[in-house]
């Protein structure tokens, strides 16, 4: 349990650092890279998700893993994988459609990740 613990510490220290961030970006004016703010969300939660992702794999060097803890690994990763596929495929549609928010792309980032997230997270919970 201290694992989900650090890493929702860990999750919000991300959030807000990448947020605060964000207003950085918007100085540079609005012809910037739409893919940067929606890089930054993604890395507001990376350190957090690796956190509970790796604690999956357990610390004893088991020959099989539980299999509630292989299903959560599995299923975090692809959620991580098709997060950010389907992720990015927005930012590249919207950028291509009009001058949206750089916020807007800072939440694509973190929606990236999000989902993997809580499935490690309930992964260690469970196990």
């Amino acid at each position: 349990m201290l694992i989900v613990l650090v890493s929702l510490a860990v999750g919000l220290l991300g959030l807000l650092a990448t947020r605060a961030a964000l207003p950085r970006l918007a100085d540079r004016g609005p012809g910037g890279d739409p893919h940067v703010p929606w890089a930054l969300g993604l890395v507001g939660l990376v350190p957090a998700w690796l956190i509970t992702f790796v604690a999956l794999l357990g610390a004893s060097p088991a020959p099989r893993l539980p299999v509630w803890s292989a299903a959560a690994w599995i299923a975090s990763s692809s959620a991580a994988l098709i997060g950010t596929i389907v992720t990015e495929a927005l930012v590249r549609s919207a950028s291509e459609s009009g001058g949206r928010p750089r916020a807007r792309y800072w939440t694509y980032g973190l929606a990236a990740l999000l989902p993997a997230w809580l499935i490690s997270i309930l992964g260690n919970v469970v196990r």
